[in-house]
């Protein structure tokens, strides 16, 4: 991400299991697909050297963004709910 556009750049995290997608202060995204697309998030890997991140253009917004898949669970992770526990559960 060098920044060769003069966007704005943020890093978001998805984590897979609840498919949540948040911002760098672990707010979640409601609406990820206006936000990166609805096959940003699938596309991890691709043009990156690591394979669980990818970067998003956005041009309607003049945003960047560096999305970085979390296998572990936002549920448990961020707001530490265990798996028994009443949790979110974000499947768009």
């Amino acid at each position: 991400m060098e920044n060769e556009s003069g966007y704005s750049q943020a890093t978001l995290t998805y984590y897979t299991v609840e498919k949540v997608l948040t911002d760098a202060r672990d707010n979640v995204i409601e609406d990820k697909f206006a936000l990166v697309g609805g096959g940003g998030v699938s596309m991890f890997g691709e043009q990156s050297s690591d394979p669980n991140t990818v970067h998003i253009r956005n041009p309607k917004l003049h945003m960047e963004f560096e999305v970085v898949r979390h296998d572990g669970s936002f549920n448990q992770i961020v707001q530490g709910i265990g798996p028994n526990e009443r949790s979110i559960d974000r499947n768009n």
